[in-house]
């Protein structure tokens, strides 16, 4: 029988996957959170519904850089999460996908 064996580069490639995609997953969880927080209103004085106001997140394009900074932050959680749990080389594949992020960020906010 053949044994699957986790190189240090397939478990860098995990954390990269795993670094990519919770962020995204995770942003509907970070704007509810915003919105729990205050409930913005439209402009006629009603309080917007949250996928509205999800939406407004996702086009508007001076509050997009600060959004997916927030929503990057999970990153955090599963990096320190990972380390705790002995496996650096998918923390390191968690670094380099947040990394990612904040040049996509850097860029947005300079654009």
């Amino acid at each position: 029988m053949k044994q699957l064996l986790n190189t240090p580069q397939k478990d860098q490639q995990l954390g990269l996957l795993i670094g990519t995609i919770a962020p995204v997953l995770s942003s509907p969880l970070v704007a509810f959170l915003l919105y729990s927080y205050r409930p913005p209103k439209s402009t006629d004085g009603v309080t917007m519904h949250f996928w509205d106001f999800y939406l407004k997140l996702l086009t508007h394009d001076s509050q997009l850089p600060t959004f997916i900074s927030l929503c990057a932050l999970i990153n955090l959680l599963i990096f320190f999460f990972l380390l705790k749990k002995k496996r650096d080389y998918i923390a390191k594949g968690i670094i380099y996908s947040t990394m990612a992020y904040a040049v996509v960020f850097f860029s947005m906010k300079l654009l």
